[in-house]
């Protein structure tokens, strides 16, 4: 069985379900950035990725509405970005990235 993992350091700023929420936003990155599958826009990597998305990969642990919460929390703290660069209206699903002070408490941060 895999555990969950996450920053110590989010999960005091925003909780539990953001910080699991960040960790799974982070790892899409590097990986898509490793795929070259990310796009840039505003001088940013973004990953794509959708609330169901991160909810498997979690798991099950986190329900939607939990990474819609937590979404909302990573944004207010300005830890990430979300926008939508998808070709078609029809296709709703979100893009992220981190700000430089996510990254910087991404990587600062205790894996736990």
């Amino acid at each position: 069985m895999t555990t969950m993992q996450f920053r110590t350091n989010i999960a005091t700023l925003c909780g539990i379900n953001a910080a699991v929420t960040a960790e799974i936003l982070w790892e899409q990155l590097n990986e898509q950035m490793a795929d070259r599958t990310t796009e840039e826009h505003y001088g940013y990597d973004w990953c794509r990725c959708s609330q169901v998305m991160i909810t498997v990969i979690s798991y099950y642990c986190l329900s939607e509405h939990m990474v819609k919460d937590a979404v909302k929390e990573l944004i207010k703290r300005n830890i990430i970005r979300k926008d939508c660069f998808n070709n078609s209206k029809f296709d709703r699903t979100n893009w992220y990235t981190f700000t430089e002070y996510g990254v910087r408490l991404m990587m600062e941060g205790e894996e736990l």
